[in-house]
């Protein structure tokens, strides 16, 4: 609550009609413009069953709500999620997905 401004979800939408934000593994970066976020948060959102995103089938979506989306940024983040997406699709323990997305090269210990 209080993360995002009321025109995050409409600058959302905008940007996936400009470019789907499929980055391949079943994977969506949602993200919208700074202008709309308060605050930095990001939402993670593993389906039970995969949906159809802009012609993908998705089953993981990290929506980004990033105060300073510099691409530096958003490399951590994708590296820490391809780094331990096996952890990440198979574990049903939060604390092991949450430490998954944020420290890098845990699944090849």
């Amino acid at each position: 609550m209080g993360a995002v401004k009321k025109k995050f979800i409409s600058g959302i939408l905008e940007r996936e009609k400009m470019g789907v934000t499929y980055i391949g593994s079943g994977i969506v970066f949602p993200h919208t413009y700074e202008k709309y976020i308060n605050y930095s948060q990001v939402a993670f959102v593993r389906l039970k069953k995969p949906i159809k995103w802009g012609g993908y089938e998705v089953d993981i979506i990290c929506l980004l709500a990033l105060k300073n989306l510099v691409v530096e940024n958003f490399k951590i983040i994708h590296q820490n999620l391809m780094q331990n997406l096996k952890i990440i699709k198979n574990s049903n323990n939060t604390n092991e997905i949450k430490e998954g997305l944020i420290s890098a090269g845990r699944e090849n210990n």
